[in-house]
């Protein structure tokens, strides 16, 4: 069932398929302000919610015996990009955010980090959803001459965001979170986007030294997917691949709170070279972050 990306249809197909459809438990739903309409829902019914693609913190800050996480949270994403910046010397760092949870949410990681290394960030600027003022939020970033300019952003905003800053002609190094897809950002930006830098929360798609990349590669071959391998669609084989393995782990006779138990002891979950560490007191199963850039070509580096 399509939500459209938005919390309220997110609730309602939810509940039909708990009380009609009789789920057994919930996979993959998309969207911060989405997973947070429906985990209410969910401990009510005592439905598990697993691998939901959003790295919120806001998602994962009350304990929640339904809810499982394979990726890592948006604030070790934002960690890392801090990290990596100020490593290298560069401290005049702007911020542009999408206007709603998901985007105030990285800004407020993004302010955190930086205060840490007693910085602030030199511009903030808010963008809509649906990006009508990225021209003007561009230029406002623009003025300030950064650095670097942190985009915590998704989706269309994004998108947006990028044209409309290249077209100010000042040059910064932007940083996107992992649910920017890099497969969009080439097909959109061509050779333009060279350089931009990604965050990622799972292992390289091209890698050959992990097992889980090999065989992911292989069965989007397989199934005449080629032109869709990336982390994007990565995040959703190592989602699939981990929820399968806890049924597994839970066996015969499944429940519900069968398989919560299996998860919680599942302690080190292998999927491949990818290891997802779970227990009673840990519902989120990586931490684990790399930076990748776009080269030309469109493949990726890491460094």
């Amino acid at each position: 069932m399509d939500d459209g990306y938005v919390p309220q249809r997110s609730l309602s197909n939810t509940e039909k398929m708990i009380t009609e459809d009789g789920v057994f438990a919930i996979v993959g739903n998309l969207g911060t302000g989405n997973v947070m309409a429906v985990l209410p829902l969910l401990a009510d019914k005592r439905v598990p919610l697993f691998a939901p693609f959003t790295g919120a913190d806001s998602v994962r800050r009350t304990p929640n015996r339904y809810l499982f996480t394979v990726m890592a949270s948006y604030s070790n994403e934002i960690e890392k990009m801090v990290q990596h910046l100020t490593t290298l010397g560069i401290t005049s760092i702007a911020v542009a955010y999408q206007n709603n949870p998901f985007g105030k949410e990285g800004l407020t990681g993004v302010q955190a980090a930086m205060k840490d290394r007693q910085l602030a960030p030199v511009v903030i600027a808010p963008i809509e959803t649906d990006a009508r003022d990225a021209a003007a939020a561009a230029q406002t970033i623009a003025r300030a001459r950064p650095q670097a300019v942190i985009v915590a952003m998704a989706g269309k905003a994004t998108i947006e965001f990028i044209r409309e800053f290249k077209k100010t002609g000042v040059v910064a190094q932007l940083l996107l979170w992992s649910v920017a897809d890099t497969n969009l950002l080439i097909n959109q930006f061509g050779k333009d986007a060279t350089g931009i830098i990604v965050t990622q929360t799972m292992p390289a798609p091209f890698s050959e030294k992990l097992a889980v990349s090999r065989e992911f590669r292989r069965l989007m071959k397989a199934a005449s997917k080629d032109k869709h391998i990336g982390y994007a669609s990565m995040t959703g084989y190592v989602s699939a691949k981990a929820f399968v393995q806890a049924l597994r782990l839970a066996g015969p006779d499944l429940t519900r709170e069968k398989f919560i138990g299996a998860v919680e002891s599942a302690k080190a979950m292998d999927l491949g070279g990818f290891i997802l560490r779970f227990a009673p007191e840990r519902h989120h199963g990586s931490s684990y972050v790399e930076m990748t850039m776009i080269r030309p070509g469109g493949s990726l580096f890491v460094y």
